[in-house]
């Protein structure tokens, strides 16, 4: 069930299917992660107690934005209840999962293995098309998804886990994945190649960032015994992400113009063509050499401008809700077409303002605590789950991820690691 659900968590017309799952799952995760966290048997469960305390002061701020700062209560309040009570409940779920099933880590190895499959099948995909002499619509190609860039969010969580696991491997301890070099290489391609087939530019930095994290972070630990096959991986996956970007520089024709984007997209008062949103890629304002700005940049760095300056006006918040950021702009502007910031930070501080973008920066801090809280243990699960909480913040401040399926994979994700952590640190101390 939850190498499924983590597979069709992205697959459009699946809601009530994978929902069913979840709750199954539930079922068995549930019990174990409220019991524990109530009662907890260690010190180190104790501080694993951190990241739901923290989550509960987001929940809490929210009801007070939703009861004392908008002015549609119940609006707010229903809102609140459609953004929130999925990823919390997911969060306990991989949480309890990892708790109740503890052998060899198993948990997150099925959500590891979950998200690799998906990479996998989305290159299957545009193999498959690509036989029947269907052309792939390069623009938005989804794969068994709706959406270009849903691969690459779990891309991105994957390959934390996977640096990690490969760090361990390279101290000469067994790694938490129980894998071997060649399938990490293999894993590491996959994700590689369905991140460029994305074509998505934020995807395709982040990727290419925790990459050079990861090779940094391996060289660092690779024993000075260690064979020069174990060199000879590391470069190829080094060749392998500076192939992918200049691959994906020159697919992507967005690049050249970002430079000359930037400064116009930035002076929103003077081009406030932003107000008719990012479906509008016709009537945009012009670079200083008389090109049309690209539409994408143009939209997100106007709306991160914007959206600071909401913020800084209202800075208890605005309104509980996914929409936050669009009816403010509406309120203030009188018109807004746009769907959101495309920025999960900027839509969550336009809707709980300044304290609530500070909580949700503690909750994301609260995982390295619990991390470091652990006694050191060979597997890497405690640099993972550093990595996991470090790559959604990062992708967070270029994309809409603090909401929808996005928030619910990383809460599970970081749910089951951080019951890893706990367990590893028990087995260290025994």
């Amino acid at each position: 069930m939850l190498l499924t659900v983590t597979i069709v968590w992205q697959v459009p017309h699946t809601i009530v299917f994978r929902y069913a799952l979840l709750v199954l799952l539930g079922v068995l995760g549930w019990p174990t992660a409220v019991a524990r966290l109530a009662r907890p048997a260690t010190e180190l469960e104790r501080q694993a107690r951190g990241p739901f305390e923290m989550l509960a002061w987001v929940i809490v701020w929210s009801l007070m934005v939703a009861a004392f700062v908008t002015r549609d209560h119940a609006e707010s309040l229903n809102d609140l209840r459609a953004e929130w009570l999925a990823p919390v409940l997911i969060l306990l779920l991989g949480y309890g999962l990892a708790l109740r099933f503890p052998d060899r880590d198993q948990i997150v190895r099925v959500v590891f293995l979950g998200f690799v499959l998906h990479a996998f099948m989305q290159l299957v995909t545009a193999i498959y098309l690509t036989l029947r002499g269907v052309p792939i619509n390069f623009a938005n190609f989804g794969g068994i998804g709706d959406h270009k860039a849903n691969v690459t969010y779990t891309n991105a969580l994957a390959l934390a886990m996977l640096i990690a696991d490969t760090v361990a491997r390279a101290r000469g301890f067994a790694g938490f994945l129980r894998i071997n070099t060649a399938y990490a290489l293999v894993a590491f391609a996959l994700l590689a190649g369905s991140t460029v087939l994305a074509t998505t530019r934020n995807g395709l930095v982040v990727f290419a960032l925790m990459s050079f994290v990861g090779v940094v972070l391996v060289a660092r630990a690779l024993r000075p015994a260690v064979s020069r096959t174990g060199w000879a991986a590391l470069a190829a996956c080094v060749v392998l992400v500076v192939a992918g970007l200049v691959v994906g520089f020159k697919a992507d024709p967005r690049w050249s113009s970002f430079l000359e984007t930037a400064p116009v997209a930035w002076n929103t008062d003077a081009h406030p063509q932003w107000l008719l949103g990012e479906r509008n890629e016709t009537d945009l304002p012009l670079t200083a050499s008389g090109k049309p700005v690209d539409p994408s940049a143009y939209y997100r760095i106007a709306f991160l401008k914007e959206g600071v300056r909401i913020m800084n006006e209202h800075l208890l918040g605005t309104r509980v809700g996914r929409d936050a950021f669009r009816k403010a702009v509406q309120d203030k502007y009188g018109r807004g077409g746009m769907s959101h910031a495309h920025n999960g930070i900027i839509d969550l501080g336009v809707s709980l303002g300044w304290l609530g973008v500070i909580l949700w920066l503690a909750f994301m801090a609260s995982f390295v605590v619990v991390a470091r809280a652990a006694q050191p243990e060979p597997s890497g699960l405690r640099l993972a789950l550093v990595l996991v909480a470090a790559v959604f913040l990062l992708r967070s401040l270029m994309d809409a991820t603090i909401r929808d399926h996005i928030l619910q994979e990383f809460m599970l994700t970081a749910g089951a690691l951080t019951g890893a952590v706990v367990l590893a640190g028990s087995r260290v101390r025994a």
